[in-house]
Formats: C-alpha cells, structure tokens, sequence
C-alpha cells in the first residue's frame, strides 16, 4: 500500500454498483473489456472518464504477450488455477512488473479463494480494503459529478485524514485478523469517533450561537459609531471558534477514520 499511483483493479466478480464510489479511494480503475456493455449501461460520462484517466480498460493483448514471455516462470500460476482466476493474477502481475501498484477489488466471498487462503501480505490487505471499502457510501452515478468528487479529493485537508485511514490500514493488514474482527474493529473506532464528533459539534454551535446573538448586538453598535477595529476583533473571534474546532477534530478517538465519516456525510444518501 504505497502512496502513489493508487490503482485499483476491477476482478471478473466485483461488485459495479457504483464507479464513483470506488474512486473516493483510488485515483484510477482498471476495468476487463467484458465490463464494457455494464459500463455503458451505467453510466452516462463514460468517454470522459476514461479521457480523465479515472476509468482504464486493461491492456488485454500486452498481459497476452507478457505470457507468452514468461508463461515457463509462471508454469506454477497456470497449473494451479482455471483460466479465469489466472488471467486476473496474471493481470496483476503484469502491471506490478510495469510500476502500476493495483489492488484488486472482488466480492468478498471470493477473497480467500483467490489468495488460496494463503494469510500473506496481499492477501490480508485485500480483506482489510474490502471492508474499509464496504463503510463507503454508494454514490448515485447520475446525481453526483465527478467534478464534486474530484475537488473534494483535492483539498488538503482530505488529503491528510485519507493519509490517516491508509495508514489505519496498513497496521490493521499487520495483524492475522480474520474479516469480521477487521470489521468489528473498524466499526468500534468509528462509532467512537462519531459519538466524540458529534458532541463536539453540539457544543461549539451551541456556544456559537449564543455568541451570535450576544455578538451581533455588539458589531451593529461599533458600526454605527464606526469603530472597525472591534467589530474586526470579533469576526477574527469567530474563525478562531473554527480553528479550535478543527484542531479538537483531530485530536478525537478514532480520528484515523475520520476520512469514512466525512464521506458518509458528504456523499451518504
């Protein structure tokens, strides 16, 4: 799970539902040509996706050349799976080989199936993306631009809570933890989170408002004697409320995950 190039790669099983919500957590998909006609179906922007890079189809005929190159190093590979899971793998492998870092993305009744219930590396990040991936919102593909997406992955401060949840994940895919302890796991944290976040909010607009009130009785009667200087300290008073919050966000119990609560209720229906 490196920072870069975060690939995800859409497996003959996965779930279609909704594009948009697969790329709140990576920056490309890589879809097999079969999902094209669903695709089609589902989607009005499909062109522009893939002009903007968000969709890729793979390069079917390169991974079949690559084959032919190294079919006597992946002897092993071929011998061992039926032809549709070894294309998926050896599709993997051909983009690790070209410096593409992919994640597959199945149903999650596949996932110890296709890793031969192995426990490894990848096969432990794999259930810890699929259940990360399943507390995501499903995003309506006609109601919500990409565009809203796009500038909300943008903005700095997403960029550092999502940072967090990616590191969240790495330790978890540390531990030999089966799917429902990840689960149990991340829904315990987020819980905490929420309940801390919500109190906190209830209290910062609640004290808000009552300096609001307190507050517009004030500036009303410095404008009208012209004194600027203290209606400016007032209204630096008030971001500075908004400061503290943030920073007290940051600091609450389950804050890793505070890039799942924030698109809940960004893009949750």
């Amino acid at each position: 799970m490196t920072d870069i190039d975060r690939n995800g790669l859409m497996l003959g099983n996965a779930p279609l539902d909704s594009v948009k919500k697969y790329y709140l957590y990576f920056d490309s998909i890589y879809f097999n040509p079969e999902h094209e006609p669903y695709l089609l179906q589902h989607d009005h922007n499909f062109s522009a996706l893939f002009e903007k890079g968000i969709m890729k189809f793979l390069p079917v005929d390169k991974i079949k050349s690559y084959y032919e190159q190294e079919k006597s190093k992946l002897k092993n590979l071929i011998d061992s799976e039926e032809f549709s899971i070894f294309f998926q793998k050896l599709s993997l492998i051909y983009l690790e080989k070209n410096q593409i870092q992919t994640a597959p993305v199945m149903d999650s009744a596949y996932i110890d199936t296709f890793y031969n219930y192995s426990k490894d590396k990848k096969h432990r990040e794999a259930k810890v993306l699929d259940v990360v991936l399943g507390e995501f919102p499903y995003i309506d593909d006609e109601e919500e631009p990409f565009e809203k997406i796009i500038d909300y992955k943008e903005d700095p401060d997403t960029r550092k809570k999502f940072l967090a949840l990616r590191n969240w994940m790495i330790d978890i895919a540390s531990k030999e933890l089966e799917s429902y302890e990840i689960r149990e796991k991340l829904l315990h944290q987020l819980d905490e989170y929420r309940q801390h976040l919500e109190y906190h909010r209830m209290k910062h607009y609640s004290s808000g408002f009552q300096t609001l009130l307190s507050s517009s009785v004030y500036i009303i009667e410095n404008l009208t004697k012209l004194n600027f200087s203290k209606v400016l300290d007032k209204v630096c008073s008030f971001q500075s409320r908004s400061i503290a919050l943030m920073e007290a966000e940051m600091k609450l119990p389950g804050k890793e995950l505070a890039y799942i609560q924030e698109v809940r209720e960004k893009f949750g229906k």
